[in-house]
């Protein structure tokens, strides 16, 4: 990620917490609030439709793998908790891949990858 000092300040100067889900329908088309967040606030917080609390949204990619990639941000500590999310009932299945933390979910995403290379999804596309 970026310095740490000018990132929670810019972080923490922001008390706005906007809403989500943003407007998706010109799908061709970022939502004038999400595009202002991609270059103005890459991190920050919104509260979306469903479930207790805030969220972070996290939009640069150095940003986006740190926080998929660092232990301390447990996709695994949801189970069970009413957390921030765009349905009205929670899509949690404990062994899910998008709800493991790593290292179950780094083996079974390698499993996975191996069906998706460009020439897989080409012969895919092609069927």
């Amino acid at each position: 990620m970026h310095d740490a000092s000018t990132h929670d300040a810019s972080v923490h100067d922001k008390e706005t917490v906007r809403s989500c889900p943003f407007d998706f329908a010109q799908q061709l088309e970022f939502d004038p609030q999400l595009k202002e967040l991609l270059t103005e606030e890459p991190v920050s917080r919104i509260r979306m439709a469903y479930g207790e609390g805030e969220a972070w949204l996290v939009t640069r990619y150095e940003d986006v793998r740190t926080v998929t990639t660092d232990r301390r941000f447990s996709r695994s500590a949801v189970l069970g908790r009413d957390f921030p999310r765009m349905t009205p009932e929670p899509i949690v299945q404990a062994e899910s891949i998008n709800l493991m933390d790593p290292p179950a979910s780094s083996r079974l995403r390698s499993l996975v990858a191996k069906s998706f290379t460009p020439r897989r999804v080409d012969q895919m596309r092609e069927g």
